[in-house]
């Protein structure tokens, strides 16, 4: 999947997908799957990714059902400043939150021997749709907009998302297309390859709402608000992430590599 860097911010983005097999899925979560979940799942995936900058580096893995966009489990490490491990499982009742801080003397050791820990769970909102919306995380944006074949302006789809430990109800709509510029290497298990023109790409906004007014959180993802997502029409590959930073203004992720993972192996 795509590696991202953005400009002038001296900060960057790295992401990267990966196909499941049950059983590997399986050897990741801290909580098995239940009857319930196994059954429906199909084409689970690993998305991966880095943000790094503004002395911060944040490494992250999200476990989800490629068909269907549900998230299964979120890993986050973080580093530089308060660092922190997080783990979230997206269970069948409800989320579990598992936290890691380092004790004293144990900053910049392996975060799987830091011995403060926390246990926090959150259960998943009522909502009157039927069926109700799929709950994913925040970073899975990008892939079920690329995924879910949106094209054609005012398609749109509707996500129940968790983000800063805030539920959102999510909209990505396609709004009217424009010229983009194309340059980015495409990898695979054969070699790689450039891909260099103009396209008419697809737009998709992001927007999100606080299922809890009263908290008035903002929705970001990877630090942006106002969220607009810029496909490649052929390969569906993200080719631009824009948005705004608070006192900094507007910013782009620009595509620059696309890694088309094989499957991992038992």
């Amino acid at each position: 999947m795509p590696g991202f860097t953005g400009g002038g911010l001296r900060s960057c983005l790295f992401l990267e997908l990966e196909k499941l097999t049950p059983d590997s899925l399986e050897s990741l979560l801290v909580l098995p799957l239940s009857e319930t979940e196994r059954a429906p799942l199909g084409a689970p995936i690993r998305l991966s990714y880095v943000t790094d900058g503004l002395g911060r580096r944040t490494e992250s893995w999200l476990l989800l059902d490629g068909r269907r966009g549900t998230a299964l489990q979120r890993t986050t490490l973080r580093k530089g400043g308060s660092e922190k491990y997080r783990i979230y499982r997206f269970a069948e009742d409800k989320i579990h939150r598992l936290t890691w801080r380092p004790g004293p003397g144990e900053e910049g050791k392996d975060p799987e021997t830091w011995s403060r820990l926390s246990e926090e769970y959150y259960e998943y909102p009522q909502l009157p749709t039927d069926p109700p919306p799929v709950v994913t995380e925040a970073s899975a944006l990008i892939y079920l907009a690329a995924a879910s074949g949106l094209s054609r302006p005012g398609e749109e789809l509707e996500v129940l998302t968790l983000a800063s430990d805030e539920f959102f109800l999510t909209r990505l709509t396609v709004r009217q297309p424009e010229e983009a510029r194309v340059s980015y290497s495409r990898v695979n298990d054969r070699g790689s390859s450039m891909k260099i023109g103009r396209v008419r790409a697809v737009r998709v906004a992001i927007e999100a709402r606080p299922l809890d007014s009263r908290d008035g959180e903002q929705f970001e993802l990877f630090g942006l608000s106002d969220l607009e997502l810029i496909l490649d029409p052929e390969t569906r590959a993200p080719l631009e992430l824009r948005g705004r930073v608070d006192f900094l203004g507007d910013v782009a992720f620009t595509l620059n590599r696309l890694t088309l993972a094989s499957t991992k192996p038992d």
